[in-house]
């Protein structure tokens, strides 16, 4: 772009970046000549024939692309852009050749020839669209962020790996921000940190998926991911970011092109490593002698001549409960169309064993988005998901009765199965062994329960299915940068969990209690949403307005029931009809309604200074009366100052920038739904 001619942008965007770059032409034309009266005739001056040059520009994905810069190569000055259709028309010399600029995409020079109507299609910028985050309600650049956020570079690497949940594709790449995986059952979210523990709840972040707060989403369809990191820049979300922080998705869209089938496949296989180690048998008697003083003071079991038992370490309980886990997922994504109405379909299936044996977390995810085009400024746009999970869990977070503890703490010279077949305890069972040493010495070990009765022993599936459906209408710049949207969300989420366990009678920590539980519940909310957005570039001076207003309705009923006394523990036998008494059923109900107002508005200049701020304010029906809402504002400045005149230009330096922010945040996820009711039963 020639620096003699002021260029305004309006920033806009679909399914890439999009731009409006109007540029004000100069008129070329024959130059004027002055005669004086009885001066010599000057020499004839060439004119270069002007011809009328019409067409249309379009993305490799068949979008057709409004604001392209085309400019005439070595005619400074002459040039235009392209309207909302991505048409263009221009008067240029015969034969010259035309440059077409679009953030977002490379760069193009076509020659002309002798063509009087052209279609240009422009590949994108795959590393110019890197520097383009995602932010709450809306995109902007990197370099122009004012607030802390970051986004994962490489999603399309990590996306090989054998990952289950989007929690694992933020683990390790982000600075600030720490995944921690509970235990080695997949069927647990890890434990996400951003910045320091905010909470003692142990809350999990808020997931905005293409706008939508909790959507799911296949992994396959992942396209980029943005942590907003202070409190600043999720303060747009107020009482809803929640002490433990906001994540954006963003995933693949329905566009125009061809129709196609695509195929994607991963599989791969995941261990544990750096895992503890308990102590040998022959090691522990060697600790706890220590501790006490000398052998002499071992207690008799301790003594392999009254306990023989105790003289050898017959297992690795690690070792036992731990292995090498399979993974696998599965991709098949239908698309195609035209510029008025297009689909993309995906289903993805996916199968991952858990490192700690007999886990598993086993899903199908489909998922239907289309694109219809009404008008060149009016779009509807649907995303219906349906995600089918099951998966078998453990328990890793108890003392004694968590697995990777009873792994360290159960005896290694035990055995994880009896003679008879049965589950081995920290002393042998059989009454042939009493009779001989008087005693099975199980008291020297306390209380300690076999892993592998824990993993094998116990049933505990899990059957979660949720149905998400958002429709969206979008009106394009029926003015210059003003942009409007409107989303309706329906979800429905539908869980069931079969567990029982049985009894234990071996020695260690034996239980003759057995038990079945069905736990059952069902829940859907709803939302709507409008946003209003407006954008524009004055010479030097970049505005940004969005105001925005949200109404949802949550409601949520849950039931479970206990029953115990099963006299055969036989799988096919532990049903309800065989139990021999019943615990108190557990019934549940509460609702919820919230309404939100939120706005924000920026300002920069010159590419170098920058302010936002921000405002939101929501009303929680749970909330008791007379504190019913919250108002969560913020505010950011930024000096990029790399940009001022006086710095002068370094490869090593890309960016230099100081930037402050403030905002406040809300935690409505830890207060229960009931939280405003009066208490029924007062207690003295």
């Amino acid at each position: 772009m020639n620096h003699d001619f002021p260029c305004l942008f309006s920033l806009k965007y679909r399914k890439a970046l999009l731009a409006t770059c109007a540029l004000g032409s100069l008129m070329v034309g024959a130059p004027i000549e002055a005669l004086a009266s009885g001066s010599p005739e000057p020499a004839p001056m060439s004119v270069t024939q002007q011809v009328s040059i019409t067409g249309q520009v379009k993305g490799n994905n068949g979008w057709t692309l409004p604001g392209v810069n085309i400019t005439v190569k070595d005619q400074p000055g002459v040039g235009t852009t392209t309207d909302m259709d991505g048409n263009f028309s221009l008067q240029a010399p015969a034969g010259s050749t035309l440059i077409f600029s679009y953030i977002g995409y490379i760069t193009k020079e076509e020659k002309i020839g002798d063509k009087k109507k052209i279609t240009v299609i422009l590949d994108e910028n795959t590393k110019q669209l890197e520097d383009v985050v995602v932010v709450g309600y809306g995109k902007m650049k990197k370099g122009d962020l004012s607030a802390a956020v970051a986004s994962v570079g490489n999603v399309e690497q990590i996306k090989s790996r054998p990952i289950s949940n989007a929690a694992e594709m933020l683990q390790g790449q982000i600075p600030g921000v720490t995944v921690v995986s509970n235990g080695g059952h997949p069927g647990s979210e890890p434990t996400i940190t951003i910045r320091g523990m905010g909470s003692r709840s142990g809350e999990s972040p808020l997931y905005v998926v293409d706008g939508v707060p909790g959507a799911p989403f296949n992994m396959s369809d992942v396209v980029s991911m943005t942590v907003l990191k202070d409190a600043a820049s999720a303060a747009i979300y107020g009482a809803y970011a929640g002490s433990a922080g906001v994540i954006l998705v963003t995933t693949k869209q329905a566009e125009a092109g061809t129709t196609s089938v695509e195929y994607n496949g991963v599989a791969g296989f995941s261990k544990a490593i750096n895992l503890p180690q308990s102590l040998t048998i022959e090691e522990q008697r060697m600790v706890r002698a220590k501790a006490l003083g000398g052998e002499s003071f071992l207690p008799d079991g301790w003594d392999v001549n009254k306990n023989p038992y105790i003289g050898q370490t017959r297992t690795d309980w690690i070792d036992e409960v731990f292995r090498t886990a399979p993974f696998q997922r599965h991709n098949i994504i239908l698309s195609g169309g035209n510029e008025t109405f297009s689909n993309r379909a995906s289903i993805e299936i996916s199968d991952r064993q858990g490192t700690l044996k007999n886990t598993y977390n086993k899903g199908v995810t489909t998922r239907i988005n289309s694109m219809y085009k009404l008008t060149p400024w009016l779009r509807v746009r649907e995303d219906l998901t349906w995600r089918n999970r099951k998966y078998r869990d453990a328990n890793t977070s108890s003392a004694e009765s968590g697995v990777v503890l009873s792994a360290l703490m159960m005896p290694r010279n035990a055995e994880v199965y009896a003679p008879d077949g049965s589950f081995g305890g920290t002393a042998p069972s059989s009454q042939e062994y009493i009779d001989q040493y008087g005693s099975n010495f199980a008291d020297i070990h306390g209380d300690a329960i076999n892993p592998m009765r824990l993993l094998k022993g116990n049933y505990d599936e899990n059957h979660y299915s949720t149905v998400t459906s958002s429709t969206f209408l979008d009106i394009m710049e029926p003015i210059k940068g003003l942009n409007f949207t409107s989303r309706f969300t329906y979800k429905l989420n539908n869980y069931f969990d079969r567990f029982y366990t049985t009894r234990r009678l071996e020695p260690g920590k034996p239980s003759d209690n057995n038990e079945l539980t069905y736990s059952s519940s069902r829940d859907y909310s709803w939302d709507v949403e409008n946003t209003l957005s407006y954008d524009r570039v004055f010479n030097k001076h970049n505005v940004g307005l969005m105001a925005s207003t949200t109404a949802s309705e949550y409601q949520y009923r849950y039931f479970s029931v206990t029953g115990r006394d099963f006299q055969n523990e036989e799988e096919a036998l532990m049903y309800f009809a065989q139990a021999g008494r019943f615990d108190p059923a557990t019934d549940a109900y509460s609702s919820d309604h919230n309404v939100s107002v939120v706005g924000r508005a920026s300002y920069s200049f010159a590419d170098r200074y920058f302010v936002t701020g921000s405002w939101r304010r929501d009303y929680a029906g749970r909330l008791p009366n007379g504190k019913k809402y919250g108002d969560f504002p913020s505010a950011t400045v930024a000096w990029k100052i790399t940009s001022e005149p006086f710095m002068p230009k370094m490869k090593a330096l890309n960016t230099l920038k100081l930037r402050a922010s403030w905002g406040r945040i809300g935690n409505l996820g830890s207060i229960g739904y009931a939280a405003g009711y009066p208490l029924l039963t007062t207690s003295m």
